[in-house]
């Protein structure tokens, strides 16, 4: 389906920058930068399906567009819970414009039909949605 035409003037292209940081030189933390607006609501996951390995982190977008997930380990066991080396997929999901807060909301417009830009998609009921997914290996 084809996303909702942007309010005139209000199109944001929608962007984001990353590099995989390592904590101790054993885990691993997301940081990065975009163009959506302060306090957007991300959801950035990094999996390994052939490490059956999958783990999420809800954050905001602070000042300047930049966001950090949290650090990454492979269980709690510190003996043992470094990530191991591999290919990973990070996926960042931007949750549906109703759960971000009023100053976001604005900007994203009614059903977030002023994000525009490659990682965008449509769906009738929750209107754009975004998703932005990387491969990274480690």
């Amino acid at each position: 389906m084809v996303p909702l035409a942007p309010e005139d003037g209000k199109a944001l292209e929608v962007d984001f920058t990353f590099e995989v940081i390592r904590p101790e030189q054993k885990y691993v933390q997301i940081q990065g930068t975009t163009t959506l607006p302060q306090h957007t609501h991300l959801m950035i996951t990094i999996s390994n399906s052939k490490l059956n390995y999958r783990a999420s982190s809800s954050v905001n977008v602070e000042s300047a567009g930049r966001f950090k997930s949290e650090v990454y380990k492979k269980g709690s066991n510190p003996e043992k819970n470094e990530l191991p080396s591999g290919h990973y997929e990070l996926e960042i999901i931007v949750p549906i414009v109703n759960v971000q807060p009023d100053s976001v909301k604005i900007v994203l417009g009614k059903g977030g039909r002023n994000l525009t830009g490659k990682y965008i998609s449509s769906d009738t009921i929750m209107g754009n949605l975004l998703t932005y997914k990387k491969l990274f290996e480690i």
